[in-house]
């Protein structure tokens, strides 16, 4: 019994370390070391049968070190009874990762052989590619994340986005853990260097100048006033741009040429003051501009969306699709104290990615929607320019967050193959481009300002989507589990 006890133990403190190795914040080499550690003990878990409690163990304590950075999150300073929602959300997540390991694992090391890897892997992938639908973290891709550590890999993500990646990588790793002196058990291996030497071609077109403007905003602050001055300062210094754009729901009017019923005339002054200045700055210096805001639904609901400002003229808005399960679905369920505290219930979801056409051709992405990598194959097939990717990461005050949030604006240059330009109210800003390349500014405020070429490069990505390789992960898992499903289904009594 007391050695149960310490082998548990061990295999949470293992967990723990590995877990912390592989944060954002850590080095690569801590990050290589943790790959590695953590994908020879998941080869060994699956040939340790009946021993659920020390993979439930390790995988909890890996779960909960990279999640940490949930503890973090921002609540209103009177809502007292928020400041515990956090931690709970780090636990719940944790909890629930360690259980879909433990499932997959257990169900998996019953099977024989090849069989044992090849259910587990195709389970694997099916589990993760479930839970991308649901606010898990922002390290849904367990296995794929240890990939986006080390630019030489990038290029796997052009051709199979980050289930592929899982999926390839898994093959991988627990074939050649399985049995290294086999030689078919390298030919997972032999495709991602295959991968990393086809040639993608790349075309380069006119430089553009942009500008993003950043800002450290307090969702709950009481100074609209103060930051309206701030930015009708900015924008008078605003000049030789091809470019502007704001970041997700940060001016401080909220609202942009629409507003909801009930709003006093000093705060609609307010509006036509910033909205004037904004207009004027694209027509008179030909600046397209992109503000994020807040536009007003029917019944109470709103809107997440990113305005196009073309020529002084409003030519397009694209509606935010993917919504965050805590901050914008509606909860129902929830008290209303709570709700109001979060601030849940209040938007709606767009009806389908569109682009926005002004100088060039833009692909939007609103925060949560850059976390779903086959969402943007649009772009790609209708021939955008850029994206244009704005967020508000002043929700989560950690580093690891805010690094992890930057990371998926690569991720989507390389798999679109276009440029990605990004900006973010307390995050992250600058651009992404899609052979890896990246430059960003640490939190700040003021209108920052670069050039990239727009260049882009041919991927298989967008036209194979994640539809591909969740359809090999299933094939996988039928393939390893259906001697277990047929052998169950023969014992079942029958009826007379």
């Amino acid at each position: 019994m007391k050695e149960s006890i310490s082998l548990f133990f061990c295999h949470c403190l293992l967990g723990g370390i590995l877990g912390w190795f592989s944060c954002e914040s850590q080095p690569a080499f801590f990050g290589a070391v943790a790959a590695g550690s953590f994908l020879y003990v998941l080869s060994c878990s699956l040939n340790l049968e009946k021993k659920p409690l020390f993979t439930f163990g390790f995988f909890f304590s890996f779960s909960l070190c990279q999640n940490l950075w949930m503890k973090d999150l921002s609540v209103p300073q009177d809502a007292t009874y928020l400041f515990y929602f956090g931690p709970f959300l780090t636990l719940f997540f944790s909890l629930w990762i360690a259980m879909q390991s433990l499932v997959a694992v257990n169900l998996a090391s019953s099977l024989q052989q090849k069989k044992k890897i090849f259910g587990f892997i195709g389970l694997w992938t099916l589990l993760e590619y479930h839970r991308s639908f649901f606010l898990c973290g922002y390290n849904f891709y367990t296995v794929s994340s240890f990939l986006e550590k080390f630019p030489m890999l990038d290029k796997i993500f052009a051709f199979t986005g980050v289930f592929g990646a899982t999926l390839l990588l898994l093959l991988v790793s627990l074939l050649l853990f399985d049995n290294p002196k086999k030689r078919a058990n390298y030919r997972a291996l032999f495709i991602i260097v295959t991968l990393l030497f086809v040639p993608q071609f790349k075309t380069t077109e006119s430089k553009i100048r942009v500008g993003v403007v950043q800002t450290a905003r307090d969702p709950w602050g009481m100074d609209d006033k103060l930051y309206l001055e701030k930015y009708l300062t900015w924008l008078k210094g605003v000049k030789d741009l091809d470019l502007l754009v704001f970041s997700e729901t940060s001016l401080p009017t909220k609202y942009f040429l629409k507003y909801p019923d009930g709003m006093t005339m000093g705060e609609l002054l307010d509006c036509y003051s910033l909205e004037s200045a904004i207009i004027n700055l694209s027509f008179n210096k030909n600046i397209d501009v992109i503000v994020g805001h807040i536009y007003p639904g029917e019944n109470g609901k709103h809107f997440n969306v990113a305005t196009l400002v073309h020529k002084g003229e409003v030519v397009g808005r694209y509606d935010k699709n993917r919504l965050m399960s805590v901050m914008e679905k509606s909860w129902d369920f929830l008290p209303d104290s709570f709700k109001s505290g979060l601030g849940t219930g209040d938007f709606l979801a767009g009806k389908k990615k569109g682009l926005l056409k002004g100088k060039y051709l833009y692909g939007i992405n609103i925060c949560y929607d850059d976390y779903f990598g086959s969402d943007s194959n649009v772009f790609s097939k209708k021939g955008a320019d850029l994206i244009v990717s704005i967020h508000n990461d002043i929700w989560v005050q950690n580093e690891d967050f805010k690094t992890n949030h930057f990371r998926q604006t690569l991720l989507r240059s390389i798999e679109t193959g276009l440029p990605s330009i990004r900006t973010a109210n307390g995050g992250f800003s600058g651009y992404t481009l899609p052979d890896g390349e990246y430059a960003f500014f640490p939190p700040g405020e003021g209108v920052k300002t670069f050039s990239i070429t727009l260049s882009k490069n041919l991927t298989l990505y967008p036209y194979l989507q994640d539809r591909i390789f969740v359809f090999i992960a299933f094939l996988l898992f039928i393939w390893g589990f259906r001697e277990k499903f047929e052998k169950n289904y023969r014992m079942r009594p029958r009826r007379d």
